[in-house]
């Protein structure tokens, strides 16, 4: 028989508080580790295990993991961006990681993917919905970071993003606004209403198709609309509203 083994049991039964905290501790320690490891190697299979715990159903310890920093604010998925693991990218913002957390310095994961020409990273972080427009400490956005070191590919794509969500934005924010001259000036004429729904329609079909488009070509899309709307809103803020009757002159 092994002596030590026996005393091993021994010291369990004397202890088991004790020996159950280490083990505990351990446990977290390993998972700890093999979730670093899997975001440094790219291993995106391995690092949804990391996230698997019946225990978690407050997903504490997920947000643990998360939520692990270096000494100037970065996470794993700045790690991901830097090394291109976009698999890993994708599975740490599905688990709750704030595509656009900034750094002591204002760098978000955009910022140094972009410093480290990680095209892919840019793609698909802007996919998931990383704003193009966050400036850091100096106030530069991730595409003033490609420029200044030469990432040419990457500082095309992000004038191409920003261009995009330009337009989005202007889209979206001309059908709010026209929601709200209607709900405070009187409804729009049926003929309005149409060249409305038709010119916003028609720049968001061209937006699923501007895979290629430049920054140029997005601002010419948004004059015209511009262009297209205006005497709509025009119509809607300087009509008066039919005079009363209440009183007699």
């Amino acid at each position: 028989m092994d002596p030590d083994g026996e005393n091993n049991i021994k010291k369990e039964m004397i202890n088991p508080n004790n020996d159950d905290s280490a083990n505990i501790e351990d446990l977290e320690l390993e998972n700890r580790n093999n979730f670093l490891n899997s975001v440094l190697t790219g291993d995106a299979e391995n690092l949804r295990k990391c996230f698997v715990d019946a225990d978690d159903s407050n997903h504490e310890k997920t947000n643990e993991l998360l939520n692990i920093h270096d000494d100037i604010g970065r996470n794993a998925l700045f790690a991901a961006a830097i090394l291109g693991h976009c698999e890993v990218i994708q599975e740490l913002v599905t688990r709750g990681a704030n595509v656009n957390e900034q750094t002591n310095r204002g760098y978000t994961s955009l910022h140094c993917a972009a410093a480290w020409g990680k095209l892919e990273s840019l793609k698909t972080l802007v996919s998931l919905g990383a704003n193009v427009q966050t400036i850091n400490f100096r106030d530069e956005k991730a595409r003033d970071v490609a420029k200044r070191y030469s990432m040419t590919d990457c500082m095309e794509f992000l004038d191409w993003a920003e261009g995009k969500m330009i337009l989005e934005l202007y889209i979206s924010n001309i059908q709010e606004t026209i929601i709200d001259l209607e709900k405070s000036q009187g409804k729009l004429s049926k003929q309005d209403r149409a060249a409305f729904t038709n010119a916003c329609r028609a720049k968001s079909e061209w937006l699923l198709m501007a895979q290629n488009a430049s920054r140029e070509e997005f601002e010419e899309q948004k004059k015209q609309l511009e262009m297209s709307v205006e005497p709509i809103i025009t119509k809607l803020t300087t009509e008066s509203p039919l005079p009363s009757k209440s009183s007699k002159s």
